[in-house]
């Protein structure tokens, strides 16, 4: 009769009211082997071990492959995503830089059928990346600003042989021709400004690039000079702002031409610059003297 190696599980010595631990079940914490008690930690590698030993050899290694490809299931996740997050991007840019084109084309009452015709996608692939039309405006003027004006008004505020007068006017006239240069795209981005809090976010975003660029250039300007230059940020900001409204309403009409709308925003502006050059950039200066107007005399 045949006897079995390992005998019957009972033969085996094992402490008063502590289970035994065989290898082959699933441990559990205070068992004993070999009459010495141990602690087992319930774990799924663990699991995964024993599993493997039960496996012909050949397949053992494809086994274990499978709890590491688990481990890995999170970095490939976070890697789709990534990429993913990458196309979108790229995509949203090309399809915003497609949707300009079409404005320009077909005007700034065209709407997404029409851009996506003229693109050549279906209209589907455009709600695929915007959520709306409002979306795309929103897109696709950061994408004006980052392409078109920003580059401008940084290399007209980057010539270092000009001096102030003259670079004040190359950056008032950069503004308002890049923007007069454009009649269909400025009305198609102003006229979205009621339909969402993303056109005029983007709008906002934009005038926040151009001060700062603005800011940076007063500041340097100022600090060579010795002045104070605590008021630059501001200064940039007043100056933004009334270029800005003041090419907004001439382009509702453009009754004058372009070249006295920058003619007189410089006389504004450099109005403001020469106040602020008496003064040395301190408003406490410019505020305890008295102020009256050139008027010259007869």
């Amino acid at each position: 009769m045949h006897r079995s190696r390992r005998g019957p599980a009972h033969s085996r010595s094992q402490s008063p009211g502590v289970a035994s631990c065989d290898r082959r079940a699933r441990p559990r914490v205070g068992c004993t082997r070999n009459g010495r008690r141990h602690t087992v930690r319930r774990t799924a590698y663990a699991d995964d071990r024993r599993r493997a030993r039960s496996l012909p050899h050949r397949d053992r290694a494809q086994h274990r492959g499978t709890h590491v490809a688990k481990r890995k299931d999170n970095s490939e996740i976070d890697g789709r995503k990534l990429r993913w997050q990458e196309h979108k991007l790229a995509r949203r840019a090309e399809l915003s830089d497609g949707a300009l084109a079409a404005i320009r084309a077909r005007g700034s009452n065209t709407g997404m059928d029409e851009i996506a015709a003229e693109i050549g996608v279906s209209k589907t692939v455009l709600y695929r990346y915007f959520d709306d039309k409002a979306d795309l405006t929103s897109a696709a003027t950061m994408r004006f600003m980052e392409t078109r004006l920003a580059p401008a008004l940084a290399a007209a505020l980057g010539q270092e042989d000009l001096d102030e007068f003259d670079l004040a006017e190359a950056a008032i006239s950069v503004y308002v021709r890049t923007v007069a240069d454009e009649p269909e795209i400025y009305p198609f981005i102003m006229g979205m400004t009621s339909g969402g809090t993303g056109v005029r976010a983007a709008l906002e975003n934009s005038e926040r690039i151009v001060a700062e660029l603005l800011a940076g250039v007063l500041s340097e300007r100022l600090r060579r000079l010795g002045f104070l230059t605590e008021g630059s940020l501001t200064w940039a900001y007043g100056v933004v702002g009334a270029v800005q409204l003041a090419t907004h309403r001439w382009m509702m009409d453009r009754s004058t031409p372009v070249e006295e709308l920058i003619e007189h925003l410089l006389m504004l502006a450099w109005g403001g610059i020469t106040a602020i050059a008496h003064a040395q950039g301190d408003r406490r200066v410019f505020m305890s003297e008295r102020h009256e107007l050139p008027v010259p005399k007869a």
